[in-house]
C-alpha cells in the first residue's frame, strides 16, 4: 500500500526491491508538476504543498544508490529494519560509479572486504582473496537490493537538487524529473551518499574523438579508459607499431598499462606519464600475506596505527621510504615519490607494468603531441621532449576520473542548517563511513560527536591526516558511547576480517587505548568540523555524481 501511494503521488519510476522489474508511472496528468524555474515559495505554504505533493513521510531518504547508499541502508537496518526509506538516484541502476567504470576495472582489494556490509558471503568465490570484476561487482549490489524488504524504495533516473528543513523533524527534498519538473518529497533525514564522485566525462573528455576508427592530426588517435579494448581490437588493422601514451599514473592508468600488457601486440610500445609520482601499498604485505591468518601477524588496523602514532605531522615522506625499503610500499618511475593516494598494488602487478611500459615519466605531465616531417615526440609540460619511434600513437587520457574533493577528502561538516547529512570520509572509506555514520543517525547522536578534520588542500601528508581523522572520529564516538564495539564489529567492510580473530581483538584493544595519544595528535594536526552552517554559507565538498550517481555542481561548492 505505501509503495503504491507513493506511485501514484510522485509519478516516478520507481523499481520493487523484491521484483527488480521497472513499474509502469501513472497517467501523465497525475505527476506532480511544478515547473523547473518555479520557486518553492510560489507555493501557498511550505508545509501544505509537501504534504499535498507526497502525503506519506519516509523515515529516510538517502542520495545515491551506488556503494554508500546501499551501506547506508545496511547501517539503517542495523538499528531497525523497519525503517522506511526512499533511495534516489540520478543514473539507470544501482552501482553508481560502479556502473560506468572502464569495462576491465577490478577491485584493488579482495573481494570480501568490499561491497555492502553483510553481503561477505554473497560473492561465489572460493579464494577469499579474488580481485572480483566491475561485472561481479554489480551482480552483489543487485542481489543485494533484490533481498530488501519493501519498506525500502528506488527511484532512478531524478535528479537531486537541493534539501530544504521544514520543521524540526521534517526535510524536503527538491529532485527533477527527466522532464524537467521539479518534485518535492519529505521525510525525517536525508542521507547524501554521493562519495565517490565518479564523472565519466573527466575520463572521456569532451572534444576528443574517442571512435578508434576516426584519427586525429593523421596518425594520432585519442581514447579514454572505456574506450582502449575497442581501441587495441583495432590495432589489428595497423601494419605498423603503434605507441600507446597513457597519461595519468593512478589506479585507472595501471589499470591501462595492466590491459595494454595482456591484450597489445609485441612491437607496440607503452609510455605511462604518471604525473605527480605516487606511493602505493603493497598488497602482498598489507593485505593478501601467505600467514595473514596466522596468530601472529599483527591487524592492518594496528600497522597503520602505528603509522600514524609515528608521524609528526612533517615526516610523512621518511615513513613511506622506510616502508618502500621495507617493500611495503612501491612507486613507478625512479624519481622521488611526493604522495601517497592509498591506492593498492601487488608485486606481480608492479612487475608487469614496469615490463609492459617502454618508459615511465614521473612527477612530469602530458602537454601535446607535436606530428614533424621526421619525427613526432611528446612534450611534456616540464619542456623535456620525448622521441616517438612509431607513426601511429593513441593517448589513453586516464586522469582526473575521481573529482576532486571525493570519498577522502570530503572531510566538511556532517549535518548542515538544511537538514541535510553529508557523508564522507569522517570515518574511513566511503562503505565503512557510510555504515557506522548512518548508525549514528539512526541513534539520533550525530550532533553530539565532535568532528575532526584536515584542510583538504594539504597533499604531501593526505593519508596521514586522513588516517589520523578515521582514528579520531571513531574513537571518540566509541569512548562517549555513540558507537558500541559491536556496531563496529557488525561491519564487514573491513580488511581486518581477514586476519586472526585474536589478532582482531588485539587490534580493538590497542585501539581503545591509543585514545589519549590520537586525542593529542587531533588537537595538534586536526582542526573541529562545526556539525551546523548559516543557511547562506555553502557547504563544502563538490556535489559529484559518482558512487551515489548524483548531479555535480549546483547547490554544493
Amino acid at each position: 500500500q505505501l509503495r503504491e501511494q507513493n506511485r501514484h503521488s510522485l509519478g516516478m519510476e520507481f523499481v520493487s526491491p523484491l521484483s527488480g522489474k521497472e513499474e509502469a508511472p501513472p497517467p501523465r496528468e497525475e505527476w506532480l508538476a511544478v515547473g523547473p524555474s518555479t520557486p518553492v515559495e510560489a507555493c501557498e505554504s511550505l508545509g501544505a504543498f509537501y504534504r499535498r505533493s507526497h502525503p506519506v513521510k519516509y523515515d529516510y531518504i538517502i542520495i545515491g544508490a551506488g556503494a554508500s547508499g546501499l551501506n547506508a541502508i545496511a547501517g539503517l537496518h542495523h538499528v531497525n529494519r523497519a525503517f522506511s526509506i526512499l533511495v534516489i538516484e540520478e543514473l539507470e541502476q544501482v552501482g553508481g560509479g560502479w556502473s560506468i567504470f572502464y569495462e576491465f576495472c577490478r577491485l584493488h582489494v579482495p573481494h570480501t572486504t568490499f561491497g555492502v556490509s553483510g553481503t561477505q558471503n554473497k560473492w561465489g568465490y572460493k579464494d577469499r582473496s579474488t580481485l572480483a570484476t566491475r561485472q561481479r561487482v554489480m551482480d552483489v549490489f543487485r542481489e543485494y537490493v533484490s533481498d530488501l524488504p519493501g519498506s525500502v524504495q528506488f527511484v532512478f533516473k531524478h535528479t537531486y537538487l537541493k534539501c530544504q528543513r521544514v520543521s524540526s523533524d521534517e526535510v524536503a527534498a527538491s529532485l527533477r524529473a527527466p522532464d524537467g519538473s521539479t518534485l518535492m518529497i519529505s521525510a525525517s533525514f536525508l542521507l547524501d551518499c554521493r562519495c565517490l564522485r565518479y564523472n565519466q566525462l573527466l575520463a572521456e573528455p569532451r572534444g576528443m574523438v574517442m571512435q578508434p576508427d576516426i584519427s586525429l592530426s593523421g596518425h594520432i588517435r585519442t581514447c579514454g579508459s572505456n574506450a582502449l579494448p575497442a581501441v587495441v581490437s583495432h590495432t589489428i588493422l595497423l601494419h605498423d607499431a603503434l605507441t600507446y601514451v597513457v597519461v595519468g599514473g593512478g589506479k585507472t592508468g595501471l589499470d591501462a598499462v595492466l590491459y595494454l600488457h595482456k591484450h597489445k601486440r609485441d612491437c607496440d610500445h607503452v609510455i605511462l606519464i604518471t604525473g605527480s609520482s605516487k606511493f602505493f601499498l603493497n598488497r602482498d604485505v598489507w593485505i593478501c600475506r601467505d600467514d595473514c591468518t596466522s596468530i601472529f601477524v599483527p591487524c592492518v588496523s594496528e600497522r597503520i596505527l602505528d603509522l600514524v602514532l609515528s608521524w609528526d605531522g612533517h615526516n610523512e615522506q621518511h615513513l613511506f621510504q622506510d616502508l618502500e625499503a621495507q617493500g611495503a610500499m612501491f612507486k613507478f618511475g625512479n624519481g622521488p615519490a611526493k604522495t601517497c593516494n592509498i591506492g593498492i598494488v601487488s608485486s606481480e602487478e608492479k612487475k608487469r607494468v614496469d615490463d609492459c611500459c617502454n618508459t615511465v615519466v614521473e612527477n612530469d605531465h602530458f602537454q601535446e603531441i607535436v606530428v614533424g616531417q621526421r619525427v613526432s615526440y611528446v612534450v611534456l609540460k616540464s619542456g623535456r621532449k620525448i622521441l616517438l619511434s612509431t607513426l601511429h600513437v593513441c593517448v589513453v587520457l586516464c586522469t582526473s576520473t575521481l573529482r576532486e574533493g571525493g570519498v577522502y577528502h570530503s572531510v566538511g561538516p556532517v549535518t548542515s542548517s538544511d537538514g541535510s547529512v553529508t557523508i564522507g570520509g569522517h570515518l574511513g572509506p566511503t562503505m565503512r563511513s557510510s555504515y557506522l555514520t548512518s548508525i549514528l543517525a539512526a541513534k539520533g547522536h550525530l550532533e553530539k560527536v565532535k568532528w575532526m578534520g584536515y584542510d583538504t588542500t594539504v597533499a604531501k601528508g593526505f593519508c596521514m591526516h586522513f588516517w589520523l581523522t578515521n582514528f579520531y572520529n571513531t574513537l571518540y564516538c566509541l569512548h562517549n558511547s555513540l558507537l558500541t564495539p559491536s556496531d563496529l564489529q557488525s561491519c564487514t567492510i573491513n580488511v581486518d576480517k581477514l586476519a586472526h580473530p585474536v589478532q582482531q581483538r588485539i587490534a580493538v584493544a590497542k585501539l581503545l587505548r591509543s585514545w589519549p595519544m590520537i586525542k593529542a595528535k587531533s588537537e595538534l594536526l586536526l582542526h573541529p568540523i562545526s556539525y551546523t552552517l548559516p543557511p547562506s554559507q555553502p557547504r563544502g565538498g563538490e556535489g559529484g555524481g559518482g558512487d551515489g550517481g548524483g548531479e555535480g555542481g549546483g547547490e554544493r561548492e
